[in-house]
């Protein structure tokens, strides 16, 4: 995790900024954790950038004493996204509630198509909300983009600073921290054009630093391989 690491050194300026009760206009409900070090665990779908997909969201704050979101606000932000077939990651994972007291602002989504970003587990599956909430296959213009639009969101409501963002996740989740990676400055629209990527409010974003581990290269053949390198 050094490259995470370095996300550190990259102190956000003091300043005051309301308490965090929601996140995402208030979708999201966020409240301290006793058990987990007093940080702060925001959990609930809101809506993607498409102003329809809801989007499941896990977004960890580190402890606040005084309830509002801290001199040190915004916070650096990690991005830590899942594997294949799974879904967002809490305090479950030891690692999140480390970075949470280190000074970070963790932040999970499951992908559309999976857990209850209209999966098979989601009781709103069959609702309108989910027309397209259906798997693109880590598609840029999609799953990726939908990463990049609900960071943006917590960079203009001040909870993550808008250039010191990091991204890591296993497997899948490390093909969208590739992918991020590889877009850097930049989201990509539903024709394939490349825009910078900003807030809607209009801030520059930018990811500072990714890991991925263990991804793939190419996901198709990951899926259905063609069987050339067999010997039978």
């Amino acid at each position: 995790m050094a490259a995470i690491a370095l996300l550190g050194g990259l102190a956000a300026a003091p300043g005051a900024h309301a308490a965090p009760g929601a996140l995402f206009g208030g979708d999201v409900p966020c409240s301290a954790q006793p058990a987990d070090g007093n940080v702060r665990l925001c959990e609930g779908k809101t809506t993607t950038w498409d102003g329809e997909t809801k989007i499941d969201v896990t977004v960890v704050m580190p402890p606040q004493p005084g309830g509002g979101l801290g001199e040190e606000a915004p916070y650096p932000l990690i991005g830590l996204f899942h594997g294949w077939g799974g879904h967002k990651i809490g305090l479950e994972d030891p690692r999140v509630q480390h970075w949470a007291e280190a000074g970070y602002v963790v932040f999970s989504i499951s992908d559309r198509g999976w857990g209850n970003s209209c999966g098979k587990s989601d009781p709103e599956l069959l609702s309108a909300a989910c027309t397209h909430g259906y798997n693109h296959l880590m598609d840029d213009r999609y799953e990726v983009r939908d990463a990049q639009y609900l960071i943006s969101v917590l960079a203009d409501e001040g909870v993550a600073a808008p250039k010191k963002i990091g991204a890591t996740g296993v497997s899948y989740g490390g093909g969208m921290s590739m992918a991020l990676a590889t877009l850097r400055n930049r989201t990509m629209l539903p024709d394939g054009e490349l825009v910078p990527w900003e807030s809607p409010e209009g801030k520059e974003m930018e990811l500072a630093a990714a890991v991925p581990q263990w991804p793939w290269t190419d996901l198709a053949y990951s899926l259905m391989p063609n069987g050339s390198t067999l010997d039978t």
